[in-house]
């Protein structure tokens, strides 16, 4: 019987301007509008803590890592 499977976590934290692959966008991420503000804004009916992200696919831990390590890196 195989042994199972070990995964090894190399995920790098993200943060507000990451470093990034010279030349690639940076990364930037925060608080769109926060609870209190939705609320106003929706005329006191409902709301909800917005975040959000913005990063190139080259950023922090690479998204497309497999197109480096497979046959296809010679088609993409």
């Amino acid at each position: 019987m195989a042994s199972p499977m070990r995964i090894i976590d190399l995920s790098r934290e993200l943060y507000h301007r990451t470093p990034s692959y010279p030349g690639q966008p940076p990364i930037i991420h925060g608080v769109w509008k926060t609870h209190a503000e939705a609320y106003a804004d929706s005329g006191n009916v409902h709301g909800n803590s917005v975040m959000f992200i913005s990063m190139p696919d080259h950023g922090g831990t690479h998204l497309d890592a497999p197109w480096h390590f497979a046959s296809t890196m010679d088609k993409g």
